[in-house]
């Protein structure tokens, strides 16, 4: 069962899948989807398979952790694009939802009308970068661990949110989102205690799983605009440009204010970022709709568009 949440709006202007990342589920996103929603937006959010409020496939553990194959929550966005009748929607996805993004899309062309996508995991072979490809491991190693070490119980919701606001990377998340994580990402239990609800064995075997998949290699078979948004230029998201290269229409885009939690750190600014594109996809469909002699893109075929954004703050 894949528990899909509407975070609010009215289709004014169309539809957008907020995808989460590892650890996290749909709520989250909330403070971010806000924006989208007051221009007109309906904003809708799954929590991926043992996140959140879905269930644990049974087996999950079992068979190599098959059931946590990245391609398996790739599955899940698509069930529920084809169940809500979400076809040709927009999607915003965030580390682990941006690599299921990329991987329905490269499944099923069409899915999605446009992309932001913020420093998806979609690691970069050894082949084109033996130094990103040596050091992703070990991140993913380094991450499994801690999630299995993580603290599973709270004494109480405030407890909670104390305890993950002292250190990274939820120190640096702006305080409506980690509230919205913690409230949305743990339940109370009978002892009147709280508990998260991606079990810390999941959670470390999602990582464990995360360069098995094939997001990198599907990426000439994107044919809809994709933004590749990077926060601070380490990590992950020096990906970004290896991504964007391998993309037909898609835009690099750094925001060097933010870690990889940039949209759970600075909403209100990737939320500005992604509705200046969504309007811009929508500006295009309209101009070929009304034109058929007019491409869809404005942008060359082969994606050489890169932006470095700026916070206010």
């Amino acid at each position: 069962m894949i528990a899909v949440h509407c975070l609010g709006g009215e289709n004014l202007k169309g539809q957008i899948v907020f995808l989460h990342a590892n650890g996290l589920h749909g709520r989250a996103y909330a403070p971010l989807a806000s924006s989208l929603i007051a221009q007109g937006f309906r904003c809708l959010a799954p929590d991926l398979r043992v996140h959140g409020d879905s269930s644990i496939p049974t087996g999950t553990l079992s068979a190599g952790g098959g059931n946590l194959r990245w391609e398996k929550f790739a599955e899940d966005v698509g069930a529920v694009v084809n169940q809500l009748e979400l076809h040709g929607c927009f999607v915003f996805g965030h580390s682990l939802g941006g690599a299921a993004a990329l991987l329905q899309e490269q499944h099923a062309q069409g899915t999605f009308a446009g992309m932001y996508l913020f420093e998806p995991v979609a690691p970069v072979p050894a082949e084109v970068s033996p130094k990103l490809w040596e050091s992703f491991l070990a991140s993913r190693t380094f991450m499994g661990q801690t999630a299995k070490r993580r603290r599973p119980v709270f004494s109480s919701y405030d407890e909670a949110v104390q305890a993950y606001g002292s250190k990274p990377p939820f120190a640096l998340v702006r305080e409506d989102s980690l509230k919205a994580y913690v409230k949305f990402g743990f339940s109370e239990t009978s002892a009147g205690s709280v508990e998260i609800k991606c079990r810390p064995d999941l959670e470390a075997e999602v990582f464990n799983q995360g360069a098995e998949h094939t997001a990198y290699d599907g990426l000439p078979l994107i044919a809809c605009p994709v933004v590749i948004a990077a926060g601070k230029p380490r990590g992950v998201a020096l990906f970004a440009e290896h991504l964007v290269n391998r993309l037909p229409n898609g835009t690099l885009e750094w925001v060097e204010h933010v870690e990889h939690f940039g949209p759970l750190e600075d909403p209100s600014f990737i939320a500005g970022r992604m509705l200046e594109f969504f309007n811009k996809c929508l500006k295009q469909k309209q101009e070929a709709s009304s034109q058929s002699s007019i491409s869809l893109r404005d942008e060359p075929s082969r994606a050489s568009t890169t932006l470095r954004m700026r916070s206010n703050l």
